[in-house]
C-alpha cells in the first residue's frame, strides 16, 4: 500500500505517507520532518535512504518487545 513504486522498499516519501496515516489514526494532526528522519536513522541500518521489509520487521520485533 505504501510502496508506491513497488520496489519492495519504503523510500522517504513513502515513509512520510505511512507516518501521516499513522498519526491520523492516533488523533495526531501531523508529523514533523524530524520524526521521520529520526525513524529512518534508527530503521535504515544500511543507510541506503530506504527501508527494506527486513529492516522494518527487525524494528517492529524490537519495538514490540519493549511494550
Amino acid at each position: 500500500m505504501y510502496d508506491r513504486n513497488r520496489d519492495n522498499y519504503l523510500e522517504c516519501r513513502e515513509v512520510i505517507a505511512l507516518f501521516i496515516d499513522g498519526a491520523h489514526s492516533i488523533g495526531k494532526d501531523s508529523i514533523s520532518t524530524d520524526e521521520v528522519l529520526s525513524f529512518l536513522s534508527i530503521v535504515d541500518k544500511n543507510r541506503d535512504g530506504k527501508v527494506s521489509r527486513k529492516e522494518l520487521l527487525a524494528f517492529m520485533k524490537i519495538f514490540s518487545a519493549l511494550n
